[in-house]
């Protein structure tokens, strides 16, 4: 159950988290370059 609700709650954070860069790609924002994404990955 615990593992459940531990899952549960990671994806929660997951949609929480794709809802606000959803929200600021309607606001305007931009994101950035692939190649500033890999590099802070350090790829």
């Amino acid at each position: 159950m615990q593992e459940a609700i531990s899952n549960f709650l990671e994806d929660f954070e997951d949609i929480e988290d794709a809802l606000k860069g959803q929200k600021g790609r309607l606001d305007g924002d931009k994101g950035i370059k692939a190649n500033e994404f890999y590099k802070q990955l350090g790829i």
